[in-house]
């Protein structure tokens, strides 16, 4: 994920979009997944079927409106509002951080990997993975080159409002070097200046 890195290496503590806190996006992803449950519990009050004392399931074409419908939750919002439902209640908002736009492709990405990360990891991977870099970003942040600002605190930075700039952050990824630093290259022997031939 070069863009990632480049990302980091622009990222200057001292004028950073403030990312939004942990417990706040937590509390976004709750109010989200509780929507999520509505959304099952109305699948299975109509079309759900118990397949003994423990186990039920949704067959057929609800089942698989279902398996779809459940990312719909995410990305139809956040096409026209940049965030969830959850989000817009937290007053949250993503933002590009490549000078790029919110397309459908970039938020369908991000959901995806969200998705994957919630199925198989219960969100504790993408939820780590924002104490590992200084824009709080999670594993479908990283992917997508995305991060999490809180609306007001966003605004007020991208106008100066907290001593934040936005047009010489976004040049910085303009200078910030694509690859490591270059190696010096060897130079030849230095000498003492005194003459070490024989006398």
């Amino acid at each position: 994920m070069p863009g990632f890195f480049r990302v980091l290496r622009a990222a200057d503590p001292a004028n950073r979009p403030p990312p939004a806190s942990r417990v706040t996006r937590v509390f976004a992803s709750l109010i989200d997944l509780g929507l999520a449950a509505v959304l099952f519990a109305v699948f299975y009050y109509f079309w759900g079927e118990r397949t003994d004392d423990t186990h039920f399931q949704i067959r057929g074409c609800a089942g698989c409106l279902l398996f779809l419908g459940f990312p719909l939750i995410w990305i139809i919002p956040e096409t026209f509002t940049d965030a969830t439902f959850g989000k817009l209640l937290l007053d949250l908002r993503l933002y590009p951080l490549d000078r790029g736009e919110l397309t459908f492709g970039r938020l369908l990405l991000r959901d995806f990997v969200k998705y994957i990360d919630l199925a198989v990891f219960f969100h504790i991977t993408g939820f780590a993975l924002t104490f590992s870099n200084p824009l709080r970003q999670s594993l479908a942040d990283l992917v997508a080159e995305t991060m999490v600002v809180e609306k007001t605190e966003y605004q007020r930075w991208r106008t100066g409002g907290r001593g934040g700039d936005f047009k010489s952050w976004m040049q910085s990824f303009d200078k910030a070097p694509e690859g490591p630093p270059p190696i010096p290259e060897a130079g030849p022997p230095q000498t003492s200046g005194r003459d070490t031939g024989p006398a």
